[in-house]
């Protein structure tokens, strides 16, 4: 097995690694080893898009965003004239 070092790694979220890890009953490594495995060995997830993270992210408070009418796109303009 290979091991890896973190250079620059923010406190806030090392912290919150550790919190993490100790209600997981892990250690530091152990957590976040758990955490890459997951993210990077979930072949279910489809890439998602700016729009389906903002609508996933608000979900929970039930509110539908109205449809926009899109208008179609113009020509584009024509130099040969």
């Amino acid at each position: 097995m290979a091991s890896i070092t973190i250079s620059n790694f923010d406190d806030r979220i090392r912290e919150r690694l550790e919190i993490q890890a100790a209600i997981h009953g892990r250690t530091i490594e152990e957590e976040a080893r758990e955490i890459l495995q997951t993210l990077l060995t979930d072949t279910t997830k489809q890439p998602s898009n700016l729009a389906s993270l903002i609508k996933k992210r608000f979900a929970a408070y039930n509110f539908e965003l109205p449809e926009i009418p899109r208008e179609p796109i113009n020509e584009p303009p024509n130099f040969e004239q």
